[in-house]
């Protein structure tokens, strides 16, 4: 059920999904202009996305950085999900000074970790 056939069938699915983010995301952009001045803005993410794959193309010798960009990139991500899902925006964060904001973070890893223990103690 999980041998070669199925990472196999899962990669393409998963690179498939990832490759429709850049003609959805222009359909979606061309449906929703910008009525005052008619203009399209499209999401720079979608440029550095396809800049990306042309890289990995043109330079498959890269493997070692891209691993290291992979990585980063996948903290960034836990970063900014963090973020929105607490409805945290920089500019608050930066209006709170560091000294809050910082309380906050280690009350809720107090908090994440003392729910942890507590519920694996008797377990």
């Amino acid at each position: 059920m999980y041998g070669p056939k199925a990472l196999e069938v899962a990669t393409t699915v998963k690179l498939i999904r990832a490759l429709w983010i850049i003609p959805l995301s222009i359909v979606i952009v061309m449906f929703q202009k910008d009525k005052s001045n008619g203009k399209i803005k499209i999401p720079w993410f979608i440029g550095l996305f396809v800049i990306s794959i042309i890289i990995a193309y043109l330079i498959p010798s890269g493997e070692f950085l891209f691993a290291k960009l992979n990585w980063l990139g996948k903290r960034g991500m836990v970063i900014a999900l963090f973020l929105v899902g607490s409805n945290f925006s920089l500019s608050e964060i930066k209006n709170v000074g560091f000294k809050s904001f910082a309380m906050g973070i280690l009350l809720w890893m107090f908090i994440g970790v003392g729910s942890f223990l507590a519920l694996t103690w008797n377990a």
